[in-house]
């Protein structure tokens, strides 16, 4: 992989981790700043900060957590610069938000891997129902066409599917935290 010769950084990792959060950033930056534009420019000096203390970053640890803590500083020293401008936040607030964003999204995975476990339990035939509905964007009544089956039938599949889906993620999530 290619190294920064500067620094010894490896300069693909750092390209491919801030491009896959560089959109989750901009929105916690935005839901504590509350004003885009300056989510925008705060996300900018972030992105310099991150690369300068990419050498810092430990690959065991959640770069979208470590990334979220240094825009959380960077947000307060913006806002520090700009204290001419209203606060609507408090800095113990914002500390309090990036905690809490933190660890729902660390929830939010283990959510999205027990589903993805979920998903290979179903019937074939669910799973493709799932896939169509979710990850395209065709409509209800497209897809019960496509599958000879009425609107209405579709529907009351789907939502027993969501609950079978429901069920086992709550069910290996709870043996996953006692075992």
């Amino acid at each position: 992989m290619a190294e920064d010769k500067q620094n010894g950084v490896d300069r693909e990792s750092f390209i491919t981790l801030y491009a896959h959060y560089q959109l989750d950033l901009h929105r916690y930056l935005v839901s504590i700043l509350k004003n885009q534009a300056d989510a925008q420019d705060v996300l900018q000096e972030v992105a310099v900060v991150l690369w300068k203390k990419f050498a810092d970053y430990k690959n065991d640890t959640s770069f979208k957590a470590w990334a979220c803590r240094i825009a959380l500083f960077e947000a307060m020293n913006y806002r520090r610069k700009k204290n001419n401008r209203q606060r609507i936040l408090s800095e113990k607030v914002m500390h309090e938000l990036t905690e809490v964003y933190i660890d729902k999204d660390s929830l939010l995975n283990e959510r999205r891997e027990h589903l993805q476990s979920c998903m290979t339990k179903l019937p074939e035939e669910d799973t493709d129902l799932i896939k169509k509905r979710y990850a395209s964007s065709v409509n209800l009544g497209d897809i019960a066409a496509s599958v000879g089956i009425t609107a209405n039938t579709l529907y009351k599949r789907l939502q027993r599917i969501r609950k079978q889906l429901h069920d086992c993620i709550s069910s290996s999530m709870q043996e996953s935290n006692h075992g």
